[in-house]
């Protein structure tokens, strides 16, 4: 087992009934900030923007279920979609 997998392994187990990240932040997988994304923009602009060559949104969302992020008080997801008014969205 490499140690990706094993970090991964603990964070499943964290939030499978093992001791939960009180603050929602902290060491998670990027999974959690790709369907954030989706509920803010909405899936069909995911399935139409987010994909890249032969990778598909659903191989994207695959790949976030593996991969190990950081993230800090600073860096909570967006939770409201009228905060992205600036952002110039395809």
């Amino acid at each position: 087992m490499s140690v990706n997998d094993e970090l991964l392994a603990a964070i499943r187990r964290r939030g499978d009934g093992g001791k939960p990240d009180p603050f929602g932040y902290g060491i998670l997988t990027a999974d959690r900030h790709v369907k954030n994304l989706e509920r803010v923009i909405g899936m069909d602009r995911c399935y139409r923007f987010l994909a890249k060559g032969k990778t598909s949104y659903d191989d994207l969302l695959k790949q976030s279920r593996q991969t190990p992020v950081y993230s800090n008080e600073d860096m909570v997801p967006v939770a409201d979609a009228s905060s992205l008014s600036g952002l110039d969205l395809p």
